[in-house]
């Protein structure tokens, strides 16, 4: 069967097949190879051109394969290849580090225009208590998300100075609540004690994405003083979460993804929320959030990371991690990998007849 998918315009395409025969698994092998190979520039890398059954010649870039071997269909591998249609061929690569500049820049835009935002649009004058207290408790719960956080790994001094902080930002946000322009700088900074705590990309990137998570708990009344306060409350909310969202990009770009799907996972979790962002940004922010956006699709995974991809494969019987990781790669010592990425109780004991989740390569 064949299936052609659209979405956004870019057209998709996956074919199931079958090898069949005594030499399937080598030649399983070889196609497994041939999908996942990718030169140095990846993702910016050029498309190579596949023989549709019914569609003719397609220049495509192969995004995926998943195969299965199940023991009792004899010598038969059932496959599922994946891809996308191509673009025009693409210009000379970026590297990392001009990637991760374009996503400082889009950054700092981006904060100009939300603080700017925050202080034309956060109702701040003859407001009662309610309102002022809403806005109070969005900053509140943002900094008790962080106190809670247990991903900051950093030296000893930076992980104070981000406590001190954020435990500052909690007891003064009745004071914010009415001081805008005070209210961002206080956030902002912050904001970028995260990644100094975090010692890693990957922990400042876990906790970027709790605080792009929060949702804002909203009165939901009609009254004017809560109509007010969720207004507040949503400015507010949208201003931590469009910040938040920059710095996040960056820590991706900078993490050394385990694989393919795992950073286009991580990219669609930073542009899923943005997204979300973009439907009630004003003119003025909707295209610098635009251009934070892209900096994620465009660098994560960032440029030059060849990576392996997800696979699925069924054993035929229980094995122990060990002689599976052995068998795969050629190296015993990526058992743990394999037991981790499946959730697996005991490492002598992979279950059989059970998809599992390795790495191809």
């Amino acid at each position: 069967p064949y299936t052609t998918l659209f979405r956004s315009k870019v057209r998709q395409y996956k074919i199931e097949a079958f090898l069949v025969g005594d030499d399937y698994a080598e030649n399983l092998k070889k196609l497994v190879a041939a999908i996942e190979k990718r030169p140095t520039t990846f993702p910016l890398r050029s498309s190579s051109v596949l023989v549709h059954p019914y569609l003719g010649n397609l220049r495509v870039v192969a995004t995926g394969i998943r195969y299965k071997e199940v023991k009792s269909e004899g010598r038969m591998a059932r496959v599922e290849l994946s891809f996308v249609e191509a673009g025009l061929e693409p210009a000379p690569p970026i590297t990392t580090g001009q990637q991760l500049g374009k996503a400082e820049k889009a950054t700092e835009a981006a904060d100009v225009a939300l603080a700017e935002n925050l202080e034309e649009n956060l109702e701040t004058t003859g407001v009662v208590e309610e309102v002022r207290a809403a806005t109070a408790d969005a900053l509140r719960s943002v900094g008790n998300v962080l106190k809670d956080l247990d991903v900051f790994s950093g030296l000893t001094a930076d992980v104070a100075a981000l406590g001190f902080q954020t435990t500052q930002m909690i007891n003064t946000a009745a004071g914010l609540a009415v001081a805008p322009a005070t209210l961002a700088t206080t956030f902002l900074g912050v904001l970028d004690g995260i990644d100094a705590a975090a010692g890693n990309a990957l922990g400042a990137l876990s906790a970027y994405n709790s605080l792009l998570g929060l949702s804002p708990a909203l009165d939901g009344g009609t009254s004017v003083t809560a109509l007010l306060a969720d207004a507040n409350t949503l400015l507010v909310f949208d201003f931590m979460r469009g910040a938040t969202a920059g710095r996040a990009v960056q820590a991706a770009i900078q993490v050394e993804w385990e694989s393919l799907d795992d950073a286009l996972a991580g990219q669609g979790r930073i542009t899923d929320q943005i997204d979300d962002l973009l439907e009630r940004a004003t003119d003025a922010v909707y295209p610098l959030l635009q251009d934070v956006r892209a900096t994620a699709a465009n660098g994560v995974p960032a440029p030059g990371q060849s990576l392996p991809s997800v696979v699925t494969l069924t054993l035929p019987g229980t094995v122990p991690a060990l002689v599976l990781a052995s068998t795969l790669y050629d190296q015993a010592r990526r058992e743990g990998e394999i037991v981790l990425r499946n959730r697996v109780r005991h490492p002598l004991f992979l279950p059989g007849l059970t998809p599992l989740e390795v790495l191809s390569g």
